[in-house]
């Protein structure tokens, strides 16, 4: 009691960082499938980021089935929506500027996808995801590049078992950072 009566008092300051929400909306490709993304990537701490998205399928899938004995061939990704935290790798920025972040992520998500084999029928799964995040900025507006691979495993009612899928995924995207 009476080391607290005579101690000081400690006030302890912390550096404001702006808040740096990006809305990001641009084209999207994975594998037959190609259409549009949209999500909020904002930032938790110094270095770790979380983006919020999904894309969906605008294409019509027509293709044949060369394969009959190959589940993967039958079942293609059509649509998802994701969380991906992601690191961000530390270095300096320039004013008035042209600058680039890169960012690893991993997290998670929900794929829905068609099944080719059967008329109507579609899949909803879980899925992991990992991948890679490139962004260029002028001030507030720049262009985020996104390379990310999905794993999930869709019970395919044909063959009456759980079939493996590693999917890669592209995006071009433009952003509004405030």
């Amino acid at each position: 009691m009476f080391l607290m009566i005579l101690s000081t008092i400690a006030f302890g300051v912390k550096l404001a960082m702006e808040p740096q929400n990006k809305v990001h909306i641009g084209a999207s490709v994975i594998g037959d499938s190609y259409g549009g993304t949209i999500g909020l990537d904002s930032r938790l701490t110094q270095l770790i980021y979380v983006d919020i998205g999904g894309f969906a399928s605008f294409n019509t899938i027509e293709k044949s089935i060369t394969d009959e004995d190959n589940p993967k061939e039958w079942v293609i990704p059509r649509h998802a929506i994701y969380t991906m935290p992601g690191w961000r790798i530390p270095h300096r920025y320039k004013e008035d500027s042209i600058n680039w972040d890169l960012f690893i992520r991993m997290g998670f998500g929900c794929v829905f996808a068609q099944d080719l084999s059967i008329e109507d029928m579609n899949y909803i799964d879980p899925a992991i995801l990992a991948g890679t995040d490139l962004l260029l900025r002028y001030k507030d507006v720049g262009l985020r590049f996104n390379l990310k691979e999905m794993y999930f495993k869709p019970y395919v009612f044909e063959v009456r078992e759980e079939v493996v899928f590693l999917q890669p995924h592209f995006t071009a995207e433009v952003f509004v950072q405030f």
